[in-house]
């Protein structure tokens, strides 16, 4: 409040106000869908195991963590759509039995659409899927991460997933979609294959 001169008495925290000369919570101290993380009002809802991360996600917090070797794989792969639908896109699982984070992985595909690291904490729940869309939207779908990749190919190109991993990345998978011995068939135009 005043400082008694003119000025003014600020108080520290941006969840505080200040009521009769005393800086207190602006809200009432919440935990409801919150697994960890602040609860609004300087206190906390609870921490993460060792090697997990808190994070916010449609109104509440969790505790994700890193994949384990090959706790994520593919299950459909769209890689030659044409007309309005003309986005390549995939679809990722997590096996385990913890969400997951896949921010710090690294999208590869064997193209000349190169490598693309995933920048933001997308968050795949136990035995959840998420929609991986590259370049562009796909019409009557909501994709969890875009990627600015222009497109998977045709045929000809393996698909990975690699994470951070101590002391070396983990991969999560490989996939080949080439039709040649050994891999999955090259998708058709407006098809997808699943796995």
């Amino acid at each position: 409040g005043d400082d008694g001169c003119g000025g003014g008495c600020a108080c520290a925290q941006e969840w505080q106000i200040c009521a009769e000369g005393l800086c207190v919570c602006a809200v009432e101290p919440s935990c409801d869908g919150k697994a960890c993380g602040d609860d609004g009002c300087g206190g906390t809802c609870g921490s993460c195991a060792a090697g997990g991360i808190c994070v916010e996600q449609d109104g509440g917090s969790l505790c994700a963590f890193p994949p384990a070797p090959a706790q994520v794989v593919p299950t459909e792969i769209s890689s030659h759509n044409t007309g309005d639908c003309a986005v390549d896109w995939f679809e990722l699982t997590n096996l385990g039995e913890v969400p997951v984070t896949l921010e710090g992985c690294t999208i590869g595909d064997a193209s000349a659409t190169g490598d693309h690291v995933i920048s933001l904490p997308v968050v795949i729940p136990a035995g959840g899927l998420a929609l991986f869309v590259a370049g562009g939207a796909l019409p009557g779908a909501v994709a969890d991460y875009d990627f600015p990749k222009p497109n998977l190919n045709q045929g000809g190109d393996t698909l990975w997933l690699e994470c951070p991993g101590d002391p070396a990345p983990v991969l999560q998978f490989s996939v080949d979609f080439t039709g040649d011995l050994g891999a999955l068939p090259a998708p058709a135009a407006g098809a997808s294959v699943g796995l």
